[in-house]
């Protein structure tokens, strides 16, 4: 077993496909979309989902099976199909053209493998086992949901802008003081709500230490 390189791509605006049209499918290209890709779907048959992104134009659509050179000039491929032909094929040409692939479910087709993730606003975590055991890195990934609620979004948020009020004071911090500043009252604070109020204490702290 390889030991993957964990890495955070920017796709935005890169041409990536998908061959297949089921659910799979499906998750992967709303996984792509929510990066800023542009997604090509190649598929005879579409989820209604996939379907209606398509009819948006939120993707485009090849209504028809994979054939050899479709990978051409894309930056990234992904195949979900339940055909092992067709699986093998793209793994093939993405490999013969230097392009990343993943083949779902089969890590000896994959160049690339996709971890599980969760995102709270601008974070993202995320991991994998390496494709040993996908219901463990299900258990893992909904352990971390309960452990990172939604607020560690607006948290987020909240700090980017208090450091960047501080900087203009030309105040700087140490990380010491960043770690205490963060501490369970400014969460639970935005838990409640009352985010303008968390952010006056995490300035108000930020400046005492920093004084």
């Amino acid at each position: 077993m390889s030991n993957y390189y964990p890495v955070f791509l920017n796709l935005a605006g890169k041409r990536c496909i998908v061959v297949g049209g089921g659910d799979i499918a499906e998750r992967k290209v709303i996984n792509l979309l929510e990066c800023g890709a542009k997604v090509t779907v190649i598929s005879s048959e579409l989820t209604p989902k996939l379907q209606e992104l398509s009819e948006t134009s939120a993707i485009t659509l090849l209504k028809r099976p994979y054939r050899q050179g479709d990978l051409m000039e894309s930056f990234l491929a992904i195949a979900a199909t339940d055909n092992q032909k067709v699986n093998r094929a793209c793994f093939q040409e993405a490999a013969a053209l230097n392009i990343p692939v993943n083949v779902v479910d089969q890590t000896d087709l994959c160049s690339f493998i996709a971890p599980s993730i969760v995102r709270r606003g601008g974070i993202t975590i995320a991991f994998s086992t390496g494709g040993k055991s996908p219901a463990l890195a299900r258990k893992l990934r909904e352990d971390l949901e309960r452990l990172f609620p939604p607020e560690y979004g607006t948290l987020l948020d909240v700090v980017s802008q208090i450091r960047q009020e501080v900087r203009r004071q030309g105040l700087s911090p140490s990380p010491e003081a960043w770690q205490e500043a963060l501490n369970e009252e400014i969460l639970e604070l935005i838990r409640m709500g009352d985010v303008a109020l968390a952010k006056t204490k995490l300035q108000s702290i930020l400046q005492q230490a920093a004084s």
